[in-house]
This record gives structure tokens, C-alpha cells and sequence, in this order.
């Protein structure tokens, strides 16, 4: 049966009718709307054309079996709130040569604004040092897909009320 003739769309959001179970396993007939923006360099929104669909599953950021999500599954047991998902390149300054930079997401609306930002390095090599491993400096910083297979360390104390989290 198709649901999403259920739906009357009149926004641009790509909108999709599916049944998932509820918190006790029912069959719960539950509506997504999906909302695509792009962010120009000079920070104006743009809606993304064409949106992007809703997708039953993750997308994987590459071929390689450990590989992070590029897009996660739309589809989830509960979803209080809004997502919002990142997804881009560092793009170093062409007019200089750096070895890292900061990029940050911010959304200012609504009753919790996001800003979040992550420190993104050139490609470091680990050495054996006394006591443990630690990372050598930043080679010169190259475009560099924000992706999870990427990451390491960090600080999150954004998070009012609650403990910093810190990994190194």
C-alpha cells in the first residue's frame, strides 16, 4: 500500500508516510518531513535543490566495511526534536598555508541554539614517545571531508549543568 498518498504536501519538504512500532512494538502509522538547506560560504540559506529523500537506511561515507555514516536512516524509534546533520570539507584559506583550522556549525533558533565547533588538523602522524603515543605536528592542511573515520579527541562543555567531556 502506498502511505504517502496519505499525505497533502504543500511545503518543500520531501514528505513520507511509514509505519514503525512505537515504544511498546504497536504499528504506528508516523509522518517525516524533511527540510534540505545548503549554506553558501557567505552564511546565506539556500533550500536544496533537489531536497534530499528520506532514506529507510544509513548511507556510509565509503566502501570500507568500519566506515562512518555520511547520512544516517531518517527512520528511528523516537525523534523529540529536531536533526541537525553537517555535512561538508574543511576548505583550508587558499591565501595561506595553514596546518589547521576551526569550523563551526551555529544555528540561532529556537528556545536551544547549536554551536558547536571542531578543530580540524592536517594529516599528523602518531609516534612512540616515553610514556605513550602521541601525535607528531600537522602537515599543511589540505580539503578535508568532515567525516567520523577522522576524528580524535576532543573537548564537548557545552553541555550546561553536566561534566565536560574530554578525550585525547
Amino acid at each position: 500500500m502506498d502511505l504517502d498518498r496519505l499525505c497533502d504536501n504543500h511545503t518543500p519538504m520531501v514528505v513520507r508516510c511509514v509505519v514503525l512500532p512505537d515504544a511498546v512494538g504497536r504499528d504506528v502509522l508516523t509522518t517525516i518531513a524533511k527540510l534540505t538547506l545548503v549554506v553558501a560560504p557567505d552564511g546565506g540559506v539556500l533550500l536544496g535543490t533537489p531536497p534530499r529523500p528520506v532514506r529507510d537506511q544509513a548511507v556510509p561515507s565509503s566502501s570500507d566495511p568500519w566506515a562512518g555514516h555520511l547520512y544516517p536512516s531518517d527512520l528511528v524509534d523516537e525523534k523529540p526534536g529536531t536533526d541537525v546533520l553537517l555535512v561538508g570539507t574543511a576548505q583550508p584559506p587558499s591565501d595561506r598555508s595553514a596546518t589547521w583550522m576551526d569550523v563551526t556549525l551555529r544555528v540561532a533558533a529556537g528556545r536551544r541554539p547549536i554551536d558547536k565547533t571542531v578543530r580540524v588538523f592536517g594529516t599528523r602522524v602518531l609516534y612512540r614517545g616515553a610514556w605513550d603515543v602521541a601525535p607528531g605536528p600537522p602537515a599543511a592542511l589540505l580539503p578535508t571531508p568532515l567525516v567520523y573515520e577522522l576524528t580524535y579527541g576532543g573537548r564537548d562543555d557545552q553541555s550546561p549543568g553536566e561534566a565536560p567531556l574530554v578525550d585525547w
